[in-house]
């Protein structure tokens, strides 16, 4: 009898194990099942980069360069043959030729007439007289206008970024200050860039401040500490540029550019300073 109950007994375990089985549920369950957390993944999207200027021997404005937006792109390449004069400053050696927007086509040698201006590609393209960078984007101007002694350049057309200088001429040199500075913070900012067709690298009392030949070169000077000047030259090119690295410090940032031949740089540059030394690089 006992072995017969003991024979039920299992008959009846095994056919609900089987049953369990064949339905898929648990015998026991002291807890509702848990399903895994689902982990968003997250695709990073390399970017390549250029120099704000593709010469290579143009200083980038930023330590890590910036690829310029398609706005910027397409505002930097203005055929030569469609740029117009609209700008000029001279002294008695240099004038300087900017376009209605914002595009540098004449540094010339008064003296001898020839136009030292380099072009950014074989097609002619012009180089920008200004470059900002915000939120990790190269901005370019797409207006640039002279009012009285101030010339202003609006940026981009989201960025809503205006620079006016006040440029002030005298015989030898020209001065570039900044004067005003509306829209976001934008950092580091160039607010003069002179592009040259000259190879040397030329200096004032040991400070790299110019670019030229043996005859002819554009120097730059910063005139207080907030203007960060930059010269360099190589490969039958060069360029001479002023940065402002902080925005606290754009406001007020000044510089003299005058061109002439490198005999005579010393002495415009005491003429500019007096017995003060230069702001070097």
């Amino acid at each position: 009898m006992r072995r017969h109950r003991y024979i039920s007994l299992m008959t009846f375990i095994l056919a609900i194990i089987t049953l369990a089985a064949c339905t898929g549920s648990p015998i026991i369950s002291s807890t509702p099942p848990t399903q895994p957390m689902a982990v968003p993944t997250v695709t990073i999207t390399s970017v390549s980069v250029t120099l704000i200027s593709p010469t290579a021997t143009l200083e980038p404005l930023v330590a890590t360069p910036i690829l310029p937006t398609a706005t910027g792109s397409t505002a930097i390449t203005t055929p030569v043959a469609e740029a117009r004069k609209e700008i000029v400053f001279e002294t008695d050696a240099l004038r300087l030729e900017l376009t209605s927007n914002g595009r540098i086509q004449g540094i010339v040698d008064i003296t001898t007439g020839v136009n030292h201006i380099q072009y950014l590609d074989s097609v002619g393209l012009l180089f920008p007289f200004m470059a900002a960078v915000y939120e990790n984007q190269s901005l370019y101007p797409t207006a640039m206008w002279l009012e009285n002694d101030q010339l202003i350049a609006t940026f981009g057309t989201t960025s809503q970024l205006t620079i006016a200088l006040r440029v002030k001429h005298f015989s030898h040199f020209l001065t570039f200050e900044v004067l005003e500075f509306q829209g976001p913070l934008a950092s580091p900012i160039r607010f003069v860039q002179l592009p040259v067709n000259l190879s040397e690298v030329k200096t004032i009392d040991g400070c790299v401040n110019g670019v030229g030949n043996a005859g002819f070169a554009v120097y730059i000077l910063a005139l207080n500490n907030q203007a960060k000047v930059y010269a360099d030259a190589g490969r039958g090119q060069g360029v001479i540029a002023a940065n402002v690295w902080q925005p606290s410090e754009i406001r007020g940032a000044k510089v003299a550019v005058f061109g002439a031949p490198p005999s005579q740089a010393a002495n415009i540059a005491r003429e500019i300073f007096g017995e003060k030394a230069l702001f070097c690089k």
